[in-house]
């Protein structure tokens, strides 16, 4: 059924979508504020494609008046596909699960773009403070003529810090961040908060058979969702390991 603002729903779309898209293009131009690599080390700035297997755990929040028959509710394992070019992440997830007897798809993508600054320490490690820019979108298919997908793009700013250590053949970095996110309900003009919580751990190592490197990794992420429109007040968490290839 259509509503009575198709035009400002698909503008309300359009932006939101712009809003992830443009942090991936923002990503070409950030720099980190690193030290300068050494000539025969490993760089600072590891590119790599990557994939893994998420637990997405996906409920209502305390605030959503949604009965359990009607509110979204699943954990699942989420195969995720990404690509990571220095201080810029990109990441695509997509899962399905069983709600009414049929099968719901769920999507997740977003991006962030970061750049950091030494707080301590000197080679071979160093803390560091990272401020980031992010995007994300989030959809998830209902079921029954009284249930309504969640369709949200969220966009904001965060901070975080990170320890990173460096040799000839081993570069690890850990790191944990908090975001903060105005959120656009997709087919709406609805909107709210939503705050996001990062942290991954990384190991990238060089000259592995007939790569360049491969990358061993950790990540977890929580986010809520605060909107006008309380039936769309969910929590997601997702967390899992990831395997990469340098290039």
């Amino acid at each position: 059924m259509i509503g009575p603002y198709p035009d400002r729903r698909k503008r309300v779309s359009r932006f939101a979508w712009f809003l992830v898209v443009f942090c991936g293009i923002m990503g070409g131009t950030a720099r980190a504020q690193y030290y300068d690599p050494r000539e025969d080390g490993p760089p600072a700035e590891a590119r790599f494609l990557y994939g893994g297997a998420m637990w997405r755990d996906f409920s209502p929040g305390t605030a959503n008046p949604l009965p359990d028959s009607a509110a979204i509710r699943f954990t699942r394992v989420m195969p995720v596909v990404g690509f990571r070019t220095g201080l810029v992440d990109i990441l695509f997830g997509y899962t399905t699960y069983e709600n009414g007897g049929q099968s719901r798809s769920a999507v997740f993508f977003g991006t962030t773009v970061a750049t950091e600054f030494v707080a301590s320490g000197t080679r071979p490690g160093a803390l560091l403070v990272q401020l980031m820019l992010a995007a994300d979108f989030t959809k998830v298919e209902s079921g029954g003529a009284q249930r309504s997908d969640f369709n949200v793009a969220s966009v904001g700013l965060g901070g975080g810090l990170e320890y990173r250590y460096r040799s000839r053949s081993v570069q690890f970095w850990a790191r944990a961040g908090v975001i903060a996110q105005y959120a656009i309900e997709g087919y709406s003009t609805g909107s709210g908060f939503s705050p996001v919580v990062t942290a991954e751990s990384v190991v990238c190592l060089r000259d592995i058979g007939l790569f360049e490197g491969i990358v061993l990794g950790y990540r977890f992420r929580l986010q809520t969702w605060s909107m006008s429109n309380a039936t769309l007040d969910y929590r997601s968490i997702f967390h899992g390991p990831t395997l990469g290839v340098m290039f």
